[in-house]
């Protein structure tokens, strides 16, 4: 999930089956048929660009002294064997954030 300046965008793999609206978008948190009042439909979110980019954002203009902020959340879902004291072998994440910035005159 990406806040840019509040603004919250969730990104996921593509869904292996088809949604209730014809694509391919996961449904974030729960799908549309098992909402309900407790669980609301929180829509879809946006498929990742590629294997290995989730997202890529562009701002044309930044004014002098503009700050932009950006939040990162990433959930983390795996397999856990039934016995606790056993560490996954080989097991390893990498993430990182590639920010570039150009000046037009």
């Amino acid at each position: 999930m990406l806040y840019d300046n509040g603004e919250k965008t969730v990104y996921a793999k593509r869904s292996q089956t088809k949604n209730m609206a014809g694509d391919f978008r996961s449904p974030i948190s729960i799908n549309d048929y098992e909402a309900n009042d407790l669980y609301p439909f929180q829509g879809y979110a946006e498929m990742f660009v590629s294997p290995s980019t989730i997202a890529i954002t562009r701002e044309n203009s930044l004014d002098v002294g503009e700050v932009r902020r950006y939040t990162i959340v990433t959930w983390l879902e795996g397999f856990r064997s039934s016995n606790d004291e056993l560490a996954p072998e080989g097991a390893s994440i990498k993430l990182g954030v590639e920010i570039n910035a150009y000046e037009n005159e």
